[in-house]
């Protein structure tokens, strides 16, 4: 269970002179997802299909669909530019 994980986390590092910032911690979930955690309540709440990790989505849903326009817009600006760089081998390119 994810309530015991956390707390043995909280526990260990108590004992190295760590705590945890619960207002830095997200629990991941579906919206009708129901936490009885008094800790876990306290951390903020991430729809499960709008999830990234660093960067890159974790499912398919907004997120990927996000990313996916990101990368295809960011291409498309590259192919653009490409085309603007004048030709640098001397083979007389046309």
């Amino acid at each position: 269970m994810v309530a015991s994980d956390v707390a043995e986390i909280v526990n260990a590092g108590s004992k190295i002179g760590l705590s945890l910032n619960a207002a830095k911690c997200e629990l991941i979930g579906h919206p009708d997802l129901v936490v009885n955690d008094t800790l876990l309540q306290s951390f903020e709440r991430v729809e499960i299909s709008i999830t990234t990790l660093l960067g890159a989505p974790l499912l398919p849903g907004s997120a990927r669909d996000h990313a996916w326009d990101k990368r295809c817009e960011e291409l498309a600006r590259a192919v653009d530019r490409l085309g603007a760089i004048d030709c640098q081998d001397g083979t007389g390119c046309q």
